[in-house]
């Protein structure tokens, strides 16, 4: 009889899990997220959202950037959302580089201060997650924002060397560089606070911008900050009559916030094992 309890029992909660996966899964899809059928295999990371039962064969995610998953250790996983690899898995270990920060989908700040490539783009001159030289024409660009307290950078308008720096005060700067043309050399023209943590519920913890775009979002411990069309009925009819963005909480993310493990602005992972897209 006990036996028969238990059984029980553990179906009822598989089934009151199952339902509120779905709720979860419908309440995003509404909110302009695309799901992913196709099961994501990857024993090496942890994607459920607990802690991790083993270090050496799961570890939690510090960063997804691109289809790059960086670890905790500093392990780099290539992700592939729809064929596996030879591995019989949709990640694989590709290199290891203890990460304290990351600049776009290009470039990573080491704990050791050194900057890496995340990608590389120019064939046999740059090798992937090699060191980046001094020669780079980007390394005097990064050294001016890219070191110290940072946690993640991102470019805001490349035109007049515009990036946003997320620091560890829970703040993101604004930093403009300018460029002396005798000497070569740039400089730090402006570093002023665009997006203060005092004007959210704590601490900014994570960001992504991509200007008038849902993509660009803000994360606190509480909350995710995203940019929301205010005109949507509007702007999606009219030809004529642009989107209007303005930064305000999402309520669906943030509502389901215990159940979302790693999220970008671009991909989102649940604790359940499922892997959302937002729509562009």
């Amino acid at each position: 009889m006990k036996k028969v309890f238990i059984l029980i029992s553990i179906l009822v909660i598989s089934l009151v899990l199952t339902g509120c996966n779905g709720d979860v899964t419908r309440s995003l899809r509404q909110d302009g997220f695309s799901v992913n059928d196709s099961n994501f295999k990857c024993n090496l990371l942890n994607l459920d959202g607990k802690e991790a039962k083993d270090e050496n064969t799961s570890e939690n995610i510090k960063f997804l950037v691109g289809d790059y998953a960086i670890g905790e250790s500093g392990n780099i996983y290539q992700l592939s959302y729809d064929k596996l690899f030879s591995n019989d898995m949709n990640c694989k270990k590709v290199a290891k580089i203890p990460t304290k920060a990351v600049f776009d989908e290009s470039y990573l700040l080491g704990e050791d201060g050194k900057y890496y490539y995340l990608n590389a783009q120019d064939g046999d001159t740059v090798v992937q997650f090699s060191e980046v030289p001094q020669e780079d024409e980007n390394y005097q660009k990064l050294s001016l924002f890219f070191t110290g307290d940072v946690k993640k950078a991102v470019t805001v308008n490349s035109n007049i060397n515009s990036y946003y720096v997320l620091k560890d005060d829970g703040s993101i700067y604004n930093y403009v560089l300018t460029k002396d043309e005798q000497s070569k050399t740039f400089f730090v023209k402006s570093d002023n606070v665009q997006f203060t943590s005092n004007s959210y519920d704590g601490k900014i913890i994570d960001f992504y911008y991509a200007g008038d775009s849902t993509t660009t979002f803000f994360r606190t411990p509480t909350s995710i900050y995203r940019n929301l069309i205010g005109n949507e009925e509007e702007c999606s009819k009219y030809v004529d009559v642009p989107c209007e963005y303005e930064i305000g909480v999402d309520t669906t993310l943030t509502e389901n916030l215990d159940r979302i493990v790693i999220y970008n602005g671009k991909k989102l992972f649940t604790d359940y094992g499922r892997i959302f897209t937002l729509e562009s």
